[in-house]
């Protein structure tokens, strides 16, 4: 998986964010002193509008973990004239989701072994690992946990 590709990946696997948050992110969403970051915007198929529910647009805690693996993505991604996170490299614009679980995820799912996974696996694999190890803490609790588990084992980040 490219590089760029990557990243997503592993904000997915660590947030439990939807493939629309996280392409939509931009650099200023982040606030890297307070080790925040902000979700407030959606993108399907190019056209970049407002986060799905009203429960999706919120100020997640960063891990420090994944904020520096975030960090030193910000000085080698592309740069784009709107200061997205994740912006093509050709356009420099938003990435369709559909293409990078079809060329990208779904590949590398089956190379693992893991069957056709996709962007809602990490979802749903961030959501069971919630219920699984961490009742009664708050998402915003168990997010953080999960983030330095992850980022610094990222085997689970497929």
């Amino acid at each position: 998986m490219a590089v760029n590709l990557i990243k997503p990946a592993v904000v997915a696997q660590c947030l439990g964010l939807r493939a629309s948050e996280i392409l939509a992110l931009k650099w200023r969403d982040i606030n890297f002193g307070e080790l925040t970051m902000g979700v407030t915007r959606g993108v399907v198929d190019g056209v970049v509008d407002e986060v799905k529910t009203e429960y999706s647009e919120d100020d997640l805690p960063l891990d420090p973990d994944l904020a520096t693996v975030l960090l030193s993505w910000k000085e080698r991604c592309p740069k784009s004239e709107e200061g997205w996170m994740f912006p093509s490299p050709v356009t420099g614009r938003c990435y369709h989701a559909s293409p990078i679980q079809q060329d990208y995820i779904r590949p590398a799912g089956r190379k693992l072994g893991l069957g056709d996974i996709g962007w809602h696996t990490f979802r749903h694999t961030y959501r069971s690992w919630l219920d699984f190890g961490l009742h009664g803490q708050t998402p915003h609790d168990a997010r953080a946990r999960f983030a330095l588990t992850l980022t610094s084992n990222p085997a689970p980040c497929v």
